[in-house]
């Protein structure tokens, strides 16, 4: 019996070690009203190149705070962060590949939104990350995925 018992506490867990993991959670639309935009230059998408090292460098947060060394890991060795800023792996996501581009803000309670612009906002969602520069590292991070112009 205390077999049994063990097997079916053990069961429901080895179900929930296979469920997929989130990469990120959308912005809930009460953190969106107010915007403060990360300028375009401060950031930049990894490249494909190094997308599986950012993944894995991601791999149990959101973000990770890089030291100068490590930004050229991601594609651009001549990245520098202006005055206080920080760089930092991020993680993104978009739809589309062909017609997408990020910008990202701070929205309420230091919370970082990666917004992806596409052509369409239906279709599978792929991973991706930025390095970006910040400040202050975010309280949380989520992503904003949205049709049209930013």
């Amino acid at each position: 019996m205390r077999k049994l018992a063990a097997l079916l506490l053990i069961v429901p867990l080895a179900g929930l070690a296979h469920q997929p993991h989130t990469w990120l959670d959308p912005a809930p639309s009460a953190i969106l009203g107010s915007r403060n935009w990360v300028p375009v230059e401060a950031f930049f998408e990894v490249p494909a190149s190094t997308l599986a090292t950012a993944q894995k460098w991601l791999q149990k947060s959101a973000f990770v705070a890089l030291d100068k060394s490590d930004v050229a890991l991601f594609g651009q060795p001549d990245f520098t962060c202006q005055g206080d800023a920080k760089a930092y792996l991020v993680r993104a996501q978009y739809v589309t590949s062909g017609g997408s581009w990020f910008s990202i803000f701070w929205a309420q309670r230091r919370a970082l939104v990666i917004k992806n612009v596409s052509d369409t906002t239906s279709g599978e969602v792929h991973q991706s990350a930025v390095v970006v520069c910040l400040t202050h590292s975010p309280s949380i991070v989520y992503s904003f995925i949205s049709a049209g112009v930013p």
